[in-house]
């Protein structure tokens, strides 16, 4: 199987924001752990190990432009599909699954997105409850799960859809 960090990590899909810019569909939840955490792009940036594959996911997930994405040097826009897609039809992307060498098949995670996690005053119950609120996607939900490393039978079993679980 090949290693964790040789698996490319996806791109999000292309969509118009409201002002006619081309821009990732951002994940709210990912965007709001940024948002609402103690960390900023400039510290996110700082962070030591992380592959500029990571970084350019994250800066995906956050809703950059794809001018800004290449303005930041992690990627060369022509790599990306740059058709938009309607908004409410954008689907997020799978995360590769890798093995692990103890326990069985996990979605690789991407680092920046466990660090904001481990370290915003979000928790699991908090980020649920907007799920169940409607104010974030299941889709989001399922995406944030598979970045931050999570099994893929954690994954596969789990009801992301609210109007089931409600």
């Amino acid at each position: 199987m090949v290693a964790a960090t040789h698996l490319k990590q996806p791109n999000q899909p292309v969509i118009v924001d409201g002002s006619g810019v081309l821009c990732f569909k951002p994940n709210l939840i990912v965007k709001m752990m940024l948002d609402g955490g103690r960390f900023d792009l400039k510290a996110i940036k700082a962070l030591p190990n992380i592959l500029d594959e990571d970084r350019n996911q994250f800066l995906q997930l956050i809703g950059f432009s794809l001018a800004e994405c290449a303005e930041a040097g992690y990627i060369a826009t022509d790599d990306i599909a740059q058709e938009p897609v309607e908004a409410k039809d954008a689907k997020n992307p799978s995360q590769p699954v890798v093995r692990r060498k103890k326990g069985g098949p996990h979605y690789r995670p991407n680092l920046i997105v466990q660090f904001l996690v481990w370290s915003t005053p979000f928790n699991p119950n908090a980020i649920a409850q907007l799920w169940l609120l409607g104010r974030v996607s299941g889709d989001d939900y399922r995406q944030l799960d598979q970045l931050h490393g999570m099994s893929v039978s954690f994954v596969e079993g789990r009801e992301y859809d609210a109007r089931k679980r409600g």
